[in-house]
Order: structure tokens, then C-alpha cells, then sequence
């Protein structure tokens, strides 16, 4: 994108460049935007989520998104203060995302399933090219959040497509309290509940890390190792895929979610909205030099221990049982309201059946 001139080119003291070619402060302010746009977003859209559920906000967050895509090759080659309000409108639709993959798993997994969907839903990575890469994921995006609408319902017993024995298999050992999404979160327990802290602390961790390499491991290897645009799109890939089996085992070992899952993973997006503006200020705090590769040895020793020490803490805090507050017990007035409704359907077949 950088050795783009067909746009024009920028005079400044060193000569020209592209008007793609940013510098390391408008490169971090692309990103920042991004960030400042998901702050803006994430309560209203946890609030919609929780409130009215997933299908409309997310639908809403999709043509944002898709519009945003599309309209960012145009933006960046007019003016860069638009480019900054297309990447913050990116970021507002990105505020969505946790809300509503928290939603759909309280919603839809079964309770022994809960990890595995997770892993599920955060797989879809395309790396493509430039301008037809944005122009593609808008399409695509338009396609498919499209889909999303006709065929996703908030409630699987509404569903048009769901059988009695998959509806049952998606309820099995919930009570009705769980089923219907408990009004009355104890946000104050589970915020200050000590294994949640340190799962949200590894988040920040693993999302500062996972912008870092998808953001700049590009620059690395291409200013650094000096592979050419092809080999460097093939490596971030290849580092992408590789996460992939170990998303699925992660899933299969971590099937005891309980249902304020959608709560902790909606939290997690502040996290990720931190990493969003941690990980472009390390660089620009410890890269002075793009092709240097002492500078950013210093970035990448910082990230690795910081992985190392979130993990070392985690190991003795983590734990598979549930907590105190995710044990609801079913409302006596509602079983005893449901089982007069059994009776009354009894007695009515009864009746029935000695008339014929």
C-alpha cells in the first residue's frame, strides 16, 4: 500500500513519498481510531444486546461495517482525516463483536458445549490484498450479515429450523431462570471475582500480542527480513492457521462456562479496546527505526514477557469449578406455576380421552 503512487504524492522535507506512505504517528493514529471508535460503541451495544438481543444490533453493526470497508480506499486517498472517521465508524461496529458472541453462546450452546462454540465463532481470518481486499469483506460482509438476519433468532425455541430434540439438546440442565437470561446480573461478584480478573488480564495480554503481530508483524518482516509482499502475506497466514488447533482444544478442556459467559465475554471488550491503543504505542515507544531490527527486538521481548507472566499468574488462580453467583436455582413460584400447567394439560387428555 505504501509503494502505491497512483493517488499522487505527498513534498516534505526528505523529498516525496506516497500518500499512502504514513508516518509511524498517522500509522499509530489509524489504528487509535479504531480504538477510540470500539470506546464509543461498547456500551450501546452491550446495552442493545442484553436488552433487545443479538439480531438487530449485530445486524446494524454489519452494514456499518461493510459500509466502512467499502468507502476506506476512497478515504484514504482523499483525505487522511477521513480515513481516520472511516477507521472509527470500523471500530464502532467492531464494539459488537464480544457483546454478541456471548450472547449467542448463553443462548444457543448447550452448557457442555460453551467453550468449543466460542472457539467456533472467532476462526474467520482473510488476509487478501490492498484495495480489493476491503472492497471484497464488504461484499462478503453484506452477504453474510444479510444471512445473519434471515436466519438467526435470539431465541432457539423461536427458531423456525429447530427440531424438539435440538432445542431440548441446547437446554439440557438448564432451569428456566438460565433459559431466560437472568435479569438481574451480580455484576459487583463477578468483577471482582479473582479467577475472572485474571482471565481478563490474559485477554488484554493475548489481544495486545494478537494486534501487535497482525498489525506489525507485516512491517517486520517485509523492512526487517526483507521478504517481498507475497512470502510476507503467506508467514502472517501461517501464524494465523497455526492458532487454530489449539482454539478447538481450548474449547474441548474449557466446557464449563456458565450462563453470565455472555457477561465476561462482553467485559472483554474493554480489554480489547486497551490493547487497541497499548500495542501501537509500544511500538512507537520502542520502534524509532522500522528496519531496525535491535528496535524491534525490544518490542517483541516486552510481548514475550508479558505472555509469560500472565501466564505464570494464571496457572495457581484458575479453576474449573463454577462460582457461587452462576449457581441460580430455578424460581419455586415458576416450577409450581409449570408443573399446575402439567396437571391442567393431565386432568384436560384425561377427559378427553373418556369422551371418546
Amino acid at each position: 500500500m505504501q509503494n502505491d503512487t497512483t493517488d499522487g504524492y505527498i513534498h516534505d522535507g526528505n523529498g516525496t513519498r506516497s500518500v499512502y506512505d504514513y508516518k509511524s504517528w498517522e500509522k499509530q493514529a489509524i489504528i487509535w481510531a479504531v480504538g477510540v471508535g470500539t470506546v464509543v460503541g461498547t456500551f450501546p451495544m452491550n446495552h442493545f444486546c442484553v436488552k433487545y438481543g443479538a439480531r438487530f444490533p449485530f445486524l446494524v453493526a454489519g452494514l456499518v461495517s461493510n459500509l466502512a470497508t467499502g468507502l476506506l480506499p476512497l478515504a484514504a486517498a482523499n483525505s487522511y482525516y477521513i480515513l481516520l472517521v472511516v477507521r472509527f465508524l470500523q471500530g464502532f461496529a467492531y464494539s459488537a463483536d464480544f457483546a454478541v458472541i456471548g450472547t449467542i453462546c448463553v443462548s444457543w450452546s448447550p452448557l457442555d458445549e460453551l467453550a468449543l462454540f466460542i472457539a467456533s465463532l472467532t476462526l474467520c481470518v482473510t488476509p487478501l490484498t490492498w484495495r480489493s481486499s476491503y472492497y471484497l469483506h464488504s461484499a462478503f460482509g453484506l452477504i453474510f450479515f444479510l444471512l445473519w438476519f434471515i436466519f438467526y433468532r435470539d431465541n432457539p425455541a423461536n427458531h423456525f429450523l429447530i427440531t424438539k430434540k435440538e432445542l431440548d439438546h441446547i437446554q439440557k440442565g438448564k432451569n428456566q431462570e438460565e433459559i431466560n437470561r437472568p435479569k438481574n446480573i451480580p455484576y459487583k461478584k463477578i468483577f471482582t471475582n479473582v479467577p475472572i480478573m485474571i482471565v481478563m488480564l490474559n485477554a488484554f495480554i493475548e489481544m495486545s500480542v494478537t494486534i501487535f503481530l497482525i498489525t506489525y508483524a507485516p512491517t517486520y518482516f517485509n523492512k526487517v527480513l526483507k521478504f517481498d509482499v507475497d512470502t510476507t502475506g503467506y508467514f502472517l497466514s501461517l501464524s494465523i492457521l497455526f492458532q487454530l488447533p489449539f482454539k478447538y482444544t481450548a474449547g474441548f478442556i474449557s466446557d464449563k462456562c456458565k450462563q453470565y459467559a455472555s457477561v465476561v465475554i462482553a467485559s472483554i471488550q474493554y480489554m480489547k479496546v486497551i490493547a487497541l491503543f497499548v500495542a501501537p504505542l509500544l511500538v512507537l515507544v520502542t520502534v524509532r527505526d522500522e528496519t531496525s531490527r535491535s528496535d524491534w527486538r525490544t518490542a517483541f521481548l516486552i510481548i514475550a514477557a508479558l505472555m509469560i507472566g500472565a501466564t505464570i499468574i494464571a496457572y495457581p488462580i484458575f479453576t474449573d469449578k463454577p462460582a457461587d453467583f452462576t449457581k441460580i436455582e430455578a424460581d419455586p413460584n415458576l416450577e409450581e406455576k409449570k408443573n399446575e400447567i402439567d396437571e391442567s394439560s393431565k386432568s384436560s387428555n384425561d377427559i378427553l380421552l373418556e369422551s371418546k
